[in-house]
């Protein structure tokens, strides 16, 4: 578009390009229409896979894109959007047209759901990050490999906080697709999910017939015997698994929860260990 080739220029003239007061409607693209650019969809993407971070308003931006905790492809994607109001406008509209000036994890879902090509775009990305696969624990200089049945468990395994409570084919599809409105996910859970769909029998296979659907939990139980986990790991699968009303007990685990249990002096210490485990490998 004529805007962000101006955009561009200002970057290489050294210009910092302007940052609209509000997000404001664009012609070529709404809330459930329009076609999106593939500098669009890479925002998109990034964006579905920080859902975590959500919700997003317009006037936080700034400060969310200089936090050092911000990882360094949402960073990206946050500059992007506020160089293109229209699509935070269009992602924030969701059901009614109208942009309040904030964008929410439901949002996001409505509006991948709403554009097909993000899907698309996506489920490319899955792929490419399921053929060039590179453990989100390995350390730098690992060469790309295929993933593998035991990497896609031990990367669910790693971010097992961030997936749904009932986990299926359906579920990693919504993943892939950016129509979950659950948190976090790399891309190595990306290319796990894009895994399962490229291989239904195995996750069949772990289901043992319970129509393709499982628990959290019971993947847990599963994973820790299909893969193969360091001592730690183990440890902290069997308290999970031994303490479960007091890691799910109140609905989704998060790392707020884990927090606390790990600093709560009446819970017993190997249970406040898993939760430390669990805070430091996430």
């Amino acid at each position: 578009s004529q805007r962000s080739k101006a955009t561009e220029a200002q970057h290489l003239l050294g210009v910092t390009p302007k940052i609209e007061p509000a997000p404001r409607p664009s012609p070529g693209i709404t809330w459930n229409g329009g076609s999106l650019t593939t500098a669009e969809l890479q925002i998109v993407a990034v964006l579905n896979r920080h859902k975590d971070q959500c919700p997003l308003t317009w006037k936080s931006l700034t400060d969310k894109a200089n936090d050092p905790s911000t990882p360094p492809d949402l960073k990206a994607a946050i500059q992007g959007l506020q160089q293109d109001s229209g699509l935070f406008y269009a992602i924030g509209s969701q059901g009614d047209g109208r942009c309040g000036g904030k964008i929410n994890a439901k949002d996001l879902a409505g509006f991948s759901n709403h554009h097909p090509q993000v899907a698309a775009f996506q489920e490319a990305q899955a792929r490419s990050y399921e053929q060039n696969y590179i453990p989100s624990d390995g350390s730098g200089g690992l060469q790309p490999s295929v993933m593998t049945l035991s990497d896609a468990l031990r990367e669910f395994y790693r971010y097992s906080e961030n997936l749904s409570k009932d986990l299926s084919l359906d579920e990693f599809k919504k993943m892939v697709g950016g129509e979950s409105k659950n948190g976090k996910f790399p891309p190595q859970v990306i290319a796990a999910a894009q895994y399962f769909l490229d291989h239904p029998d195995a996750w069949n296979q772990l289901c043992g017939g319970s129509k393709g659907k499982m628990h959290k939990e019971d993947f847990l139980q599963v994973a820790s015997s299909s893969m193969s986990l360091t001592q730690t790991e183990l440890n902290t699968v069997e308290m999970i698994k031994d303490h479960q009303d007091t890691f799910f007990g109140s609905g989704v685990l998060t790392r707020d929860k884990l927090a606390k249990m790990k600093d709560d002096k009446s819970l017993d210490p190997k249970v406040r260990e898993a939760a430390s485990q669990l805070l430091s490998d996430p």
